[in-house]
Protein backbone atom coordinates (compact mmCIF):
# COMPACT_ATOMS: atom_id res chain seq x y z
CA UNK A 1 0.00 0.00 0.00
CA UNK A 2 1.26 3.46 -0.86
CA UNK A 3 1.24 4.98 2.62
CA UNK A 4 1.75 1.86 4.62
CA UNK A 5 5.51 1.64 4.25
CA UNK A 6 5.45 3.45 7.56
CA UNK A 7 3.70 0.64 9.39
CA UNK A 8 4.29 -2.51 7.28
CA UNK A 9 0.89 -4.11 7.97
CA UNK A 10 -0.11 -7.66 7.25
CA UNK A 11 -1.68 -7.56 3.74
CA UNK A 12 -4.60 -9.61 5.08
CA UNK A 13 -5.44 -6.73 7.44
CA UNK A 14 -5.96 -4.25 4.58
CA UNK A 15 -9.48 -3.62 3.29
CA UNK A 16 -9.86 -1.72 0.00
CA UNK A 17 -12.87 0.59 0.09
CA UNK A 18 -14.80 2.91 -2.21
CA UNK A 19 -13.24 6.00 -0.68
CA UNK A 20 -12.45 6.46 3.00
CA UNK A 21 -16.08 7.30 3.73
CA UNK A 22 -17.19 3.76 2.94
CA UNK A 23 -14.35 2.48 5.10
CA UNK A 24 -15.51 4.51 8.08
CA UNK A 25 -19.09 3.38 7.53
CA UNK A 26 -18.25 -0.33 7.17
CA UNK A 27 -16.03 -0.14 10.24
CA UNK A 28 -18.77 1.55 12.26
CA UNK A 29 -21.29 -1.08 11.16
CA UNK A 30 -18.91 -3.82 12.25
CA UNK A 31 -18.10 -2.37 15.67
CA UNK A 32 -21.09 -0.41 16.90
CA UNK A 33 -24.41 -1.28 18.47
CA UNK A 34 -27.10 1.29 19.35
CA UNK A 35 -26.24 2.92 22.65
CA UNK A 36 -22.48 2.35 22.35
CA UNK A 37 -20.22 5.34 22.90
CA UNK A 38 -17.75 6.86 20.44
CA UNK A 39 -15.45 9.65 21.56
CA UNK A 40 -14.62 12.34 19.00
CA UNK A 41 -12.74 15.61 18.86
CA UNK A 42 -14.63 18.87 19.31
CA UNK A 43 -15.08 19.89 16.49
CA UNK A 44 -14.67 16.91 14.19
CA UNK A 45 -15.29 15.63 10.66
CA UNK A 46 -18.90 16.23 9.68
CA UNK A 47 -19.41 13.05 7.67
CA UNK A 48 -18.22 10.87 10.55
CA UNK A 49 -20.78 12.54 12.80
CA UNK A 50 -23.44 11.72 10.20
CA UNK A 51 -22.41 8.05 10.23
CA UNK A 52 -22.49 7.84 14.01
CA UNK A 53 -25.84 9.59 14.32
CA UNK A 54 -27.37 7.25 11.73
CA UNK A 55 -26.33 4.26 13.88
CA UNK A 56 -27.91 5.67 17.06
CA UNK A 57 -24.74 5.65 19.12
CA UNK A 58 -23.85 8.11 21.85
CA UNK A 59 -21.26 10.66 20.73
CA UNK A 60 -19.06 12.20 23.40
CA UNK A 61 -16.79 15.05 22.34
CA UNK A 62 -13.50 16.16 23.87
CA UNK A 63 -12.16 19.67 23.36
CA UNK A 64 -9.55 20.22 20.67
CA UNK A 65 -6.57 22.37 21.70
CA UNK A 66 -3.87 24.00 19.59
CA UNK A 67 -1.81 20.79 19.63
CA UNK A 68 -4.62 18.25 19.45
CA UNK A 69 -7.20 16.61 21.67
CA UNK A 70 -7.20 17.63 25.34
CA UNK A 71 -5.65 14.47 26.80
CA UNK A 72 -6.46 15.34 30.41
CA UNK A 73 -10.13 15.84 29.54
CA UNK A 74 -10.08 12.64 27.49
CA UNK A 75 -8.79 10.55 30.38
CA UNK A 76 -11.27 12.09 32.81
CA UNK A 77 -14.10 11.43 30.37
CA UNK A 78 -13.06 7.83 29.71
CA UNK A 79 -12.68 7.12 33.43
CA UNK A 80 -16.15 8.45 34.25
CA UNK A 81 -17.78 6.54 31.40
CA UNK A 82 -16.06 3.29 32.35
CA UNK A 83 -16.99 3.68 36.00
CA UNK A 84 -20.64 4.14 35.02
CA UNK A 85 -20.58 0.94 32.95
CA UNK A 86 -20.75 2.57 29.52
CA UNK A 87 -19.35 0.77 26.45
CA UNK A 88 -16.75 2.91 24.68
CA UNK A 89 -16.11 1.26 21.32
CA UNK A 90 -13.50 3.64 19.89
CA UNK A 91 -11.96 7.08 19.88
CA UNK A 92 -12.12 8.76 16.48
CA UNK A 93 -9.41 11.26 15.58
CA UNK A 94 -7.97 13.10 12.58
CA UNK A 95 -4.54 13.73 14.14
CA UNK A 96 -2.76 15.38 11.21
CA UNK A 97 -4.08 18.59 9.60
CA UNK A 98 -7.51 17.91 11.06
CA UNK A 99 -10.78 18.46 9.26
CA UNK A 100 -12.21 21.04 9.96
CA UNK A 101 -9.58 22.93 11.98
CA UNK A 102 -6.27 22.09 10.30
CA UNK A 103 -4.79 21.36 13.76
CA UNK A 104 -2.04 18.73 14.06
CA UNK A 105 -1.69 16.61 17.18
CA UNK A 106 1.68 16.75 18.94
CA UNK A 107 3.76 13.61 19.37
CA UNK A 108 3.35 13.88 23.14
CA UNK A 109 -0.42 13.85 22.78
CA UNK A 110 -0.31 10.99 20.29
CA UNK A 111 1.52 8.93 22.86
CA UNK A 112 -0.87 10.08 25.59
CA UNK A 113 -3.88 9.07 23.49
CA UNK A 114 -2.43 5.62 22.86
CA UNK A 115 -1.61 5.19 26.55
CA UNK A 116 -5.23 5.89 27.50
CA UNK A 117 -6.55 3.54 24.80
CA UNK A 118 -4.23 0.78 26.00
CA UNK A 119 -5.03 1.16 29.69
CA UNK A 120 -8.80 1.29 29.15
CA UNK A 121 -8.89 -1.23 26.28
CA UNK A 122 -10.37 1.04 23.61
CA UNK A 123 -9.71 1.08 19.87
CA UNK A 124 -8.50 4.25 18.13
CA UNK A 125 -9.76 5.05 14.63
CA UNK A 126 -7.14 7.20 12.88
CA UNK A 127 -8.47 9.08 9.84
CA UNK A 128 -5.46 10.26 7.82
CA UNK A 129 -6.35 11.90 4.48
CA UNK A 130 -4.22 15.03 4.82
CA UNK A 131 -0.72 14.13 6.03
CA UNK A 132 0.44 13.85 2.42
CA UNK A 133 0.46 17.65 2.26
CA UNK A 134 2.83 19.16 4.82
CA UNK A 135 4.14 22.64 4.04
CA UNK A 136 6.61 22.90 6.90
CA UNK A 137 9.15 20.64 8.61
CA UNK A 138 7.12 18.79 11.24
CA UNK A 139 8.45 16.06 13.50
CA UNK A 140 5.24 15.08 15.25
CA UNK A 141 3.20 13.42 12.51
CA UNK A 142 4.13 9.80 13.13
CA UNK A 143 0.90 7.89 12.42
CA UNK A 144 -0.81 6.51 15.48
CA UNK A 145 -0.93 3.21 13.59
CA UNK A 146 2.84 3.04 13.52
CA UNK A 147 3.05 3.78 17.24
CA UNK A 148 0.54 1.05 18.14
CA UNK A 149 -0.70 -1.16 15.27
CA UNK A 150 -2.61 -3.55 17.55
CA UNK A 151 -4.73 -0.75 18.98
CA UNK A 152 -5.20 1.60 16.00
CA UNK A 153 -7.47 1.22 12.97
CA UNK A 154 -5.99 3.28 10.15
CA UNK A 155 -8.08 4.88 7.39
CA UNK A 156 -6.91 6.84 4.35
CA UNK A 157 -7.81 7.61 0.74
CA UNK A 158 -6.42 8.30 -2.71
CA UNK A 159 -9.07 10.97 -3.26
CA UNK A 160 -6.86 13.71 -1.80
CA UNK A 161 -3.66 12.66 -3.59
CA UNK A 162 -4.88 11.49 -7.00
CA UNK A 163 -8.42 12.30 -8.17
CA UNK A 164 -11.36 13.11 -5.85
CA UNK A 165 -13.78 11.14 -8.03
CA UNK A 166 -11.53 8.06 -8.11
CA UNK A 167 -13.11 6.80 -4.86
CA UNK A 168 -10.52 4.34 -3.60
CA UNK A 169 -9.55 4.27 0.03
CA UNK A 170 -8.31 1.70 2.49
CA UNK A 171 -8.52 0.54 6.07
CA UNK A 172 -5.86 -1.26 8.06
CA UNK A 173 -7.39 -3.06 11.02
CA UNK A 174 -6.18 -5.40 13.74
CA UNK A 175 -6.44 -8.81 12.13
CA UNK A 176 -9.26 -10.05 14.37
CA UNK A 177 -11.49 -7.22 13.07
CA UNK A 178 -10.80 -7.61 9.36
CA UNK A 179 -13.38 -10.36 8.55
CA UNK A 180 -16.13 -8.38 10.27
CA UNK A 181 -15.26 -5.19 8.38
CA UNK A 182 -15.08 -7.09 5.08
CA UNK A 183 -18.55 -8.54 5.69
CA UNK A 184 -20.00 -5.06 6.28
CA UNK A 185 -18.18 -3.69 3.23
CA UNK A 186 -19.76 -6.45 1.12
CA UNK A 187 -23.20 -5.48 2.43
CA UNK A 188 -22.62 -1.83 1.54
CA UNK A 189 -21.16 -2.19 -1.97
CA UNK A 190 -20.12 -5.83 -2.56
CA UNK A 191 -16.70 -4.76 -3.85
CA UNK A 192 -14.65 -1.74 -4.86
CA UNK A 193 -14.60 -1.30 -8.64
CA UNK A 194 -11.96 -3.61 -10.15
CA UNK A 195 -11.18 -1.39 -13.14
CA UNK A 196 -10.17 1.60 -11.01
CA UNK A 197 -8.06 -0.68 -8.82
CA UNK A 198 -6.15 -1.88 -11.90
CA UNK A 199 -5.64 1.73 -13.01
CA UNK A 200 -4.42 2.68 -9.55
CA UNK A 201 -2.04 -0.28 -9.41
CA UNK A 202 -0.46 0.86 -12.67
CA UNK A 203 -0.18 4.44 -11.38
CA UNK A 204 1.59 3.21 -8.25
CA UNK A 205 3.97 1.00 -10.22
CA UNK A 206 4.97 3.97 -12.37
CA UNK A 207 5.68 6.16 -9.35
CA UNK A 208 3.33 8.88 -10.60
CA UNK A 209 2.03 9.80 -7.16
CA UNK A 210 5.51 10.05 -5.62
CA UNK A 211 6.56 12.45 -8.38
CA UNK A 212 3.35 14.45 -8.23
CA UNK A 213 2.99 14.95 -4.47
CA UNK A 214 5.92 17.38 -4.04
CA UNK A 215 4.53 19.52 -6.87
CA UNK A 216 1.08 19.56 -5.33
CA UNK A 217 2.48 20.36 -1.89
CA UNK A 218 4.32 23.38 -3.28
CA UNK A 219 1.19 24.45 -5.15
CA UNK A 220 -1.05 24.18 -2.08
CA UNK A 221 1.52 25.82 0.19
CA UNK A 222 1.34 28.99 -1.90
CA UNK A 223 -2.42 29.02 -1.49
CA UNK A 224 -2.26 28.40 2.26
CA UNK A 225 0.26 31.22 2.62
CA UNK A 226 -1.95 33.48 0.52
CA UNK A 227 -4.99 32.82 2.69
CA UNK A 228 -3.05 33.41 5.91
CA UNK A 229 -1.71 36.68 4.49
CA UNK A 230 -5.19 37.72 3.34
CA UNK A 231 -6.65 36.96 6.78
CA UNK A 232 -3.99 39.12 8.40
CA UNK A 233 -4.75 41.91 5.95
CA UNK A 234 -8.54 41.98 5.87
CA UNK A 235 -9.97 40.46 9.05
CA UNK A 236 -11.26 42.67 11.88
CA UNK A 237 -9.62 42.40 15.29
CA UNK A 238 -12.26 40.12 16.78
CA UNK A 239 -11.48 37.31 14.32
CA UNK A 240 -8.90 34.56 14.98
CA UNK A 241 -7.86 31.54 12.93
CA UNK A 242 -5.67 28.43 12.95
CA UNK A 243 -2.33 28.21 11.14
CA UNK A 244 -2.18 24.68 9.72
CA UNK A 245 1.15 23.06 8.89
CA UNK A 246 -0.50 21.28 5.97
CA UNK A 247 -3.78 19.89 4.71
CA UNK A 248 -6.59 21.91 3.16
CA UNK A 249 -8.44 23.89 5.82
CA UNK A 250 -8.27 26.94 8.05
CA UNK A 251 -10.66 27.30 10.99
CA UNK A 252 -11.94 30.80 11.72
CA UNK A 253 -13.53 32.04 14.95
CA UNK A 254 -15.49 35.31 15.10
CA UNK A 255 -17.18 37.24 17.93
CA UNK A 256 -19.30 35.07 20.22
CA UNK A 257 -22.49 36.91 19.21
CA UNK A 258 -22.07 36.14 15.49
CA UNK A 259 -23.94 33.11 14.12
CA UNK A 260 -22.15 32.06 10.93
CA UNK A 261 -25.01 29.75 9.91
CA UNK A 262 -27.52 32.61 9.93
CA UNK A 263 -24.97 34.88 8.25
CA UNK A 264 -24.28 32.57 5.31
CA UNK A 265 -27.21 33.73 3.18
CA UNK A 266 -26.08 37.35 3.49
CA UNK A 267 -22.50 36.33 2.69
CA UNK A 268 -23.57 34.66 -0.54
CA UNK A 269 -26.26 37.07 -1.72
CA UNK A 270 -24.76 40.40 -0.70
CA UNK A 271 -21.00 39.77 -0.64
CA UNK A 272 -20.62 36.93 -3.14
CA UNK A 273 -18.54 34.75 -0.83
CA UNK A 274 -19.21 31.37 0.80
CA UNK A 275 -17.80 29.28 3.65
CA UNK A 276 -18.84 26.23 5.66
CA UNK A 277 -20.51 27.23 8.95
CA UNK A 278 -18.79 25.62 11.92
CA UNK A 279 -21.98 24.50 13.66
CA UNK A 280 -22.19 21.28 11.64
CA UNK A 281 -18.84 19.99 12.91
CA UNK A 282 -19.93 19.71 16.55
CA UNK A 283 -21.50 16.67 18.15
CA UNK A 284 -23.01 18.88 20.87
CA UNK A 285 -23.04 22.47 22.12
CA UNK A 286 -21.81 23.95 18.82
CA UNK A 287 -19.75 27.10 18.61
CA UNK A 288 -21.89 28.96 16.10
CA UNK A 289 -19.33 31.73 15.66
CA UNK A 290 -16.97 29.49 13.66
CA UNK A 291 -16.41 28.61 10.00
CA UNK A 292 -14.21 26.39 7.85
CA UNK A 293 -12.31 27.83 4.90
CA UNK A 294 -10.68 25.79 2.13
CA UNK A 295 -7.65 27.17 0.31
CA UNK A 296 -6.85 24.37 -2.17
CA UNK A 297 -9.47 25.07 -4.85
CA UNK A 298 -9.53 28.86 -5.49
CA UNK A 299 -6.69 30.71 -7.17
CA UNK A 300 -4.45 33.04 -5.16
CA UNK A 301 -6.29 36.02 -6.66
CA UNK A 302 -9.65 34.53 -5.70
CA UNK A 303 -8.38 33.80 -2.19
CA UNK A 304 -7.45 37.45 -1.61
CA UNK A 305 -10.69 38.70 -3.12
CA UNK A 306 -12.80 36.20 -1.17
CA UNK A 307 -11.14 36.95 2.17
CA UNK A 308 -11.47 40.69 1.54
CA UNK A 309 -15.22 40.22 0.98
CA UNK A 310 -15.49 38.02 4.06
CA UNK A 311 -13.63 40.61 6.10
CA UNK A 312 -16.07 43.34 5.01
CA UNK A 313 -18.98 41.11 5.95
CA UNK A 314 -17.63 40.48 9.45
CA UNK A 315 -16.81 44.15 9.97
CA UNK A 316 -20.37 45.11 9.06
CA UNK A 317 -22.22 42.56 11.19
Amino acid sequence: MYRMGRGSPDPDSIVITSGSQEGLYALSLALLDPGDIVIVERPTYLAMLQILKSLNVKIVDVELQEDGMDIAELESTVKKLKESGEKIKFIYTVPTCQNPTGITMSLEKRRGLIDIAERYDIYIVEDDPYSYYLYEEVENVTPLYKLCPDRVIYCSTFSKILVPGFRIGWLVTPRELTPHVVKMKQIVSLQTTTITQYVLADILKRGIIERRLPQLSEYYKKKRDAMLEALETYMPDHVTWTRPVGGMFIWVRTRSDIDTTSLLKTAIEKYGVAYVPGEAFYASRPHRNTMRLNFTYPSVREIFEGIERLGKLLKNV
